[in-house]
C-alpha cells in the first residue's frame, strides 16, 4: 500500500508511530495546513512527500491509497475527491454525516473499482471474532449492553463557550459519532441491522454530549450508552437464556472477554493480559475456583474499589458461605505448586474468616483477612502482614518461596 494522509492530528500521529511496524505500507506523501508541522512529521517518521495543498497530493501518482483524517463534517468532500482520482480511501469515522453522502461514495468506489473503507477495527480483532464464533453457547439473546463512556478533557472548556471540533455540532461533533459509533459498529457486527432505532441524548449547547441509543431486534433489545460528559469504566454485557458474555473495556478495543455458561464454565482469553497479572492467573485457575462454590455463589465483576476496573474477579454473593479470601487463598495455593512447593487448604462450609487457613509445607499457615495476607510459621505466636495493597498472591507466594529455599 502506497499511502497518502490527509490530515494531521492526534489520530495521525498515533497511527504514525506504529506504521513503521506495518511493512507493506510504504509512506508515500502528507496533507495538512500547518507546513512546519508537516516538516517535522517529515522528517521524524521518512514521508517522502509534504503537501499544503490537497489536489496536489491526489496529483500524486505513486499513492494508491489516501487515509482520510480530517475533522467530521469534511469527510464527505475529501473521500469524494480521492474516488475521483482513482485511489482507494480509509476514512476515519464517523464515515459521513449523511446517509446520501455515504450512499454516493459506495457508488462511486464500485463504478470505479476502489476500495472504500471506514477505519473502525473493532469488528476484525480477535477478540471480537472469538466472541463472534462462541456467541451460539450462550443461547438466545435477550439483552445486550454497551456502555463507552470517557470524560472529555474538554468538556469543561465547551460548558464554558470554547467550542472543539469534537462538540461542535456544525462539524459532525457529538458523542454518537464519537465514541457511540463503536457500540454501534460491535452490535450490527454481530446482530446486522436492527428492525427499529431510537436514541434519547442529553443535549448541552445544542450537541449531544452523552446518550443512550436503544436497538430493537426480533427477539431481543439492545442498548448502547456512550457518554463524553461524565465517566465510567466501559463494558458490555451479551445476555443469552444459556449464559452471558462480558467485556470489561471499551468496545473501539474489545481488550478482553469472558463467557459463562450455566454450567459454571467461563472461557477467557488471556491475549492482552501480562503473564504475572493476577487476572491472567486467577483465568488459568478458575475451575479450582468453581470447585469450591456452586453456581448461587459467585458474580464476576470487576473489582473498582481495589482500583483494578479492567480486571474480572469471582466475586462471592453477599450470603454466601463461599468467601473472597477462599479466592485469594486458592489462587496462592495454585501458585505455590509452580514454585513446588506443597500445601493444602483447610476450608469447611460456614467457618469463619480467621479459621479458614492454607498450609504450606507443614511450616508455614497463611490466612486472608480484609484484603492482606497474614502468615506466620506454626510455632510462631503472632501473625506477620504481606502491606500489599491490592492483595498479591505474587508477591505472598515469592515472599514464602524465598523462605522455603
Amino acid at each position: 500500500m502506497k499511502l497518502g494522509i490527509i490530515g494531521s492530528g492526534m489520530i495521525v500521529k498515533d497511527f504514525l508511530s506504529f506504521a513503521h511496524e506495518l511493512s507493506e505500507i510504504k509512506l508515500e506523501a502528507i496533507t495538512a495546513r500547518n507546513i512546519e508541522n508537516l516538516k517535522e512529521l517529515q522528517s521524524k517518521y521518512n514521508i517522502k512527500e509534504i503537501y499544503n495543498d490537497i489536489d496536489l497530493c491526489l496529483q500524486n501518482k505513486e499513492i494508491d491509497t489516501i487515509y482520510v483524517a480530517v475533522p467530521n463534517h469534511l469527510h464527505y468532500t475529501v473521500a469524494k475527491k480521492a474516488l475521483e482520482a482513482g485511489k482507494n480511501v480509509i476514512c476515519e469515522k464517523p464515515f459521513t454525516l449523511k446517509y446520501d453522502e455515504a450512499v454516493e461514495l459506495f457508488e462511486i468506489a464500485e463504478d470505479k473499482g476502489l476500495i472504500l473503507i471506514e477505519a473502525i477495527t473493532n469488528q476484525y480483532q480477535k477478540n471480537y471474532l472469538d466472541i463472534k464464533d462462541n456467541i451460539d453457547n450462550i443461547g438466545e439473546i435477550r439483552l445486550v449492553e454497551c456502555n463507552f463512556s470517557q470524560l472529555s478533557s474538554r468538556y469543561e472548556a465547551f460548558k464554558n463557550g470554547v467550542i472543539a471540533p469534537v462538540f461542535d455540532k456544525s462539524k459532525g461533533g457529538g458523542v454518537l459519532g464519537d465514541l457511540n459509533i463503536y457500540n454501534i459498529h460491535f452490535v450490527v457486527g454481530l446482530f446486522g441491522k436492527p428492525n427499529k432505532v431510537h436514541y434519547s441524548p442529553n443535549i448541552v449547547n445544542d450537541v449531544d454530549t452523552s446518550g443512550i441509543l436503544l436497538l430493537e431486534y426480533d427477539n431481543f433489545k439492545v442498548v448502547c450508552i456512550a457518554a463524553k460528559d461524565t465517566f465510567n469504566n466501559s463494558y458490555v454485557n451479551i445476555q443469552g437464556d444459556q449464559g452471558i458474555i462480558k467485556v470489561i473495556g471499551p468496545t473501539n478495543e474489545v481488550p478482553n472477554y469472558s463467557i459463562q455458561t450455566k454450567d459454571n464454565l467461563i472461557n477467557e482469553n488471556k491475549n492482552s493480559i501480562d503473564e504475572q497479572d493476577w487476572r491472567y492467573i486467577f483465568i488459568s485457575y478458575y475451575k479450582v475456583m468453581f470447585n469450591k462454590m456452586n453456581r448461587s455463589q459467585y458474580r464476576l465483576k470487576a473489582p473498582n474499589w481495589l482500583g483494578r476496573p479492567d480486571e474480572m474477579l469471582l466475586i462471592p454473593n453477599k450470603n454466601s458461605r463461599a468467601r473472597n479470601f477462599d479466592i485469594h487463598l486458592l489462587a496462592l495455593k495454585e501458585k505455590l505448586k509452580e514454585f513446588k512447593i506443597d500445601s493444602y487448604y483447610e476450608s469447611e462450609p460456614g467457618i469463619g474468616t480467621l479459621d479458614r487457613v492454607l498450609h504450606v509445607k507443614n511450616i508455614y499457615e497463611v490466612r486472608f483477612y480484609k484484603n492482606c495476607y497474614y502468615f506466620k510459621k506454626y510455632e510462631d505466636e503472632k501473625y506477620s502482614v504481606l502491606k500489599e495493597f491490592p492483595a498479591s498472591y505474587l508477591k505472598m507466594a515469592e515472599y514464602l518461596s524465598n523462605k522455603l529455599q
